[in-house]
């Protein structure tokens, strides 16, 4: 069932699973849907020992989706999910993210580290962003990788999980595509951060080089390789994904009690 939390003016939409004694938030990547994690079998996953917060993004699914590209910026995208946190009564939570997810998580990490247990950055290098992956696809594919390009390439690839992106939706989209360039500040706070980290990268993602050096910083971090490229690795490889999400979050929680018991 669908659930709402209003910030700054605009809704939010989320949805809970499970009643686990931990909550874990799972942010989806750009032009994907917050139903997408349980149709793959994440959800599910995890709801036997945790509680599941599915979000849907700004411009994404079924919460607000404005044009205007100034309201789509790291800190007020955080934000949202704090008041969806707030909204569910949870001080802290476990944070899954894929691909543009990653870049929320990271916005999380920089703007509200004191509500997370720990992270996760699934689908993406959260230092170099697509800086990195831009080159290594013009390299290998001759391909600018611009807004078009990705979607072009997503809608091709698993039309099913994208025929809810019309026309009137693209403005929205194109704006989350030009905030995720925002990387600044992301590496001094994962070379100092105490909580847990883990970097999970399909074995063909442009990010999984990056990523796997990445995890060799942080001073509680660790990598999950399984097999797909950059969309296969979500949508085709769920079981081997939530099996080593199980594991990290088995590990990732905090000795100290939340402040509200969870």
């Amino acid at each position: 069932m669908t659930d709402y939390v209003a910030n700054r003016g605009l809704r939010i939409a989320y949805d809970v699973a499970g009643s686990g004694d931990e909550d874990v938030v799972l942010l989806h990547g750009l032009g994907q849907r917050r139903a997408d994690w349980a149709s793959c079998g994440y959800v599910d996953g995890l709801a036997d020992r945790f509680r599941v917060i599915c979000v849907d993004s700004l411009g994404h699914g079924e919460s607000d989706s404005p044009s205007d590209c100034s309201v789509y910026t790291r800190s007020q995208r955080a934000g949202d999910v704090i008041a969806v946190l707030d909204g569910v009564g949870v001080q802290r939570a476990h944070v899954i993210g894929y691909s543009m997810g990653g870049w929320l998580a990271s916005a999380l990490l920089l703007h509200s580290p004191q509500r997370l247990w720990s992270l996760c950055f699934g689908g993406w290098d959260p230092v170099g962003g697509m800086a990195g992956v831009r080159s290594f696809v013009k390299a290998k594919l001759g391909v600018d990788l611009d807004f078009d390009a990705v979607l072009g390439g997503f809608r091709e690839q698993y039309p099913e999980y994208t025929d809810w992106i019309t026309t009137d939706r693209e403005p929205a989209l194109r704006c989350c595509f030009e905030q995720v360039e925002d990387v600044e500040g992301v590496e001094q706070a994962l070379e100092v951060t105490a909580l847990p980290v883990l970097f999970w990268d399909g074995k063909k993602d442009p990010h999984h080089h990056p990523s796997r050096d990445l995890a060799t910083r942080p001073p509680h971090a660790d990598f999950l390789e399984t097999p797909g490229d950059h969309a296969a690795a979500f949508y085709d490889h769920p079981d081997e994904a939530v099996l080593g999400l199980r594991s990290f979050l088995a590990t990732g929680t905090s000795a100290s009690p939340a402040p509200n018991g969870r």
